[in-house]
């Protein structure tokens, strides 16, 4: 990437693209478990942004140095926590969609 800038401008669009999707998809998913104290805990898990931030500065600390190989270490080790983090997603995640009670009645009648 170092090497083609409009490769390198793709892959942060990307990035980029996939960012917010805590911000959608976090508080509906709360809103349906938790109704009304939905809010208050997406405010505490949302705090946990800070946590990740502070442990992250620490392993760059930690992990990086002058080196070429120290970046790929550190590249590979947080690809496979995504990749944890994916797994466990995939094999835990069970919420089913989420269909209105408006909805609900409509078919139920039928």
């Amino acid at each position: 990437m170092n090497k083609n800038a409009i490769f390198y401008a793709v892959w942060v669009c990307l990035f980029m693209f996939c960012e917010g999707g805590h911000f959608v998809l976090a508080p509906n998913i709360l809103k349906q478990i938790f109704g009304s104290k939905a809010t208050q805990l997406y405010g505490i898990l949302f705090s946990y942004t800070a946590v990740c931030s502070i442990t992250q500065i620490i392993l760059q600390n930690l992990f990086l140095g002058d080196s070429v190989k120290s970046y790929n270490r550190f590249f590979i080790m947080n690809g496979f926590l995504s990749g944890i983090a994916l797994f466990l997603l995939m094999v835990f995640f069970t919420q089913e969609k989420y269909v209105p009670k408006k909805i609900q009645l409509q078919v139920t009648k039928f």
